[in-house]
């Protein structure tokens, strides 16, 4: 992915990068292929722990494609 992005707190799941503001559908596309990239790591995982770190990256980014998409909230923290 060329561009990175800040919304909210999602910029931590890039690594805390400088990135760049994006529009909506810029958005939308960064964070599904940022899914397909943590869900190959889930995938990948050997031990319990790496799952359950990944399983968290992967929770993270649903909650926030599931916003952009205008689902409610599942939960808050």
């Amino acid at each position: 992915m060329s561009g990175k992005l800040v919304r909210d707190r999602i910029h931590e799941l890039f690594g805390g990068q400088a990135v760049r503001l994006q529009d909506d559908a810029d958005y939308l596309a960064a964070l599904q292929a940022k899914l397909s990239e943590e869900t190959g790591e889930y995938l990948a995982a050997v031990t319990a722990p790496e799952r359950q770190a990944e399983l968290a990256d992967v929770l993270e980014v649903l909650l926030a494609l599931a916003e952009q998409e205008g689902l409610p909230p599942v939960w808050s923290n």
